[in-house]
């Protein structure tokens, strides 16, 4: 009985050993488990973290590149694919030479039916891709809408102007534009109105707080309230780190803050300054894929002033308002023009 008893104690020792064993080898496997993963996911955030840093380096490097397009992909550069003649308008070409010395120029167009001597200018500021060539089917239709000559401006860098384009430079060739404008002897000097879509629409406000008195009306059309908020919504992982209130906006160069410009403008609304804005109308579209809308009406609620118009247009994209809407869009900006 006794050498049973003595076999089941050493049999049951054998098998506590036996599991004491067991665990004993498990945890270090368990933790070299987890050491492996925890390896492998430092190294995957380190990959992250250098491919957002190249991102934002290029996006850094390249940033102008990204935001001014002169040459539309498959077009040759310096060369204009159309003039106005072929829209059935007469246009002089109008040298500039903005303030730095670089030269640019524009088309001064006029509806052939249009025979006023000494006429009101409307100045149009287009948007970042392509050149003024391809703003000439909306020119027609504004310059036979609207009781005014039209004028394209080529920001520099674009089309046969010549150097490289920047918010500084087009800022200096928009001012160039309107006193070489102003000055031509069949353009009335004192009546003035500013048109700008997208890019145009930042210009445009830049020379309305930099002109008040020398303006009569201002046209913003869908554009955005600052490159560094457009960079959140065009690149969506940089939202945490690039917009309103965001630690590396100093990364964006090209700013065109014009919802901050036109706030700071507008802070005492009792100013002269801020009397003497001219009367401004925005136009929305609704379906805009590339400005939000709500860019547009916060830019509007900005302008604290009681001349100024906003109409949306329900099923507008970007760049056609003005045909998908033909009857709204032409009759809002001739009534706009005669008020």
């Amino acid at each position: 009985m006794s050498d049973y008893a003595d076999a089941a104690a050493a049999a049951a020792g054998a098998a506590s050993s036996g599991a004491s064993g067991s665990d004993g080898g498990a945890l270090p496997i368990l933790l070299e488990l987890l050491g492996g993963v925890t390896h492998i996911l430092l190294q995957l955030g380190f990959a992250i973290a250098c491919l957002a840093a190249l991102v934002l380096l290029l996006v850094f490097v390249f940033q102008r590149r990204l935001l001014y397009v002169p040459v539309i992909p498959g077009q040759p550069a310096k060369t204009y694919q159309y003039t106005p003649n072929d829209f059935n308008m007469y246009y002089r070409d109008v040298p500039i030479t903005a303030a730095d010395g670089v030269k640019t120029h524009g088309w001064l167009c006029r509806s052939k039916q249009y025979t006023v001597l000494r006429s009101p200018v409307t100045i149009f500021f287009q948007e970042n891709a392509g050149n003024i060539s391809h703003r000439l089917p909306f020119a027609q239709m504004l310059c036979a809408t609207v009781p005014s000559v039209v004028f394209l401006l080529s920001y520099r860098g674009y089309g046969a102007s010549e150097g490289t384009p920047s918010q500084k430079g087009i800022e200096l060739d928009a001012q160039a534009c309107i006193d070489t404008v102003s000055d031509q002897p069949d353009v009335d000097g004192n009546s003035i109105v500013l048109f700008g879509k997208s890019l145009g629409g930042a210009v445009a406000v830049a020379m309305a707080l930099k002109n008040p008195r020398r303006i009569r009306a201002v046209i913003l059309e869908n554009t955005f309230t600052s490159i560094s908020e457009m960079a959140g919504k065009v690149f969506p992982f940089l939202r945490p780190i690039v917009g309103p209130g965001q630690p590396l906006n100093s990364l964006v160069r090209e700013r065109w803050e014009s919802l901050a410009r036109l706030k700071e403008y507008f802070g005492d609304e009792s100013s002269d300054e801020a009397k003497a804005f001219p009367p401004c109308l925005c136009l929305v579209s609704a379906q805009d894929e590339m400005v939000p809308p709500e860019m547009m009406e916060r830019l509007y609620a900005s302008i604290r002033s009681p001349r100024k118009h906003i109409v949306t247009f329900a099923q507008a994209r970007h760049m056609d308002a003005y045909v998908r809407h033909r009857d709204q869009y032409w009759s809002t900006v001739k009534d706009f023009y005669l008020r």
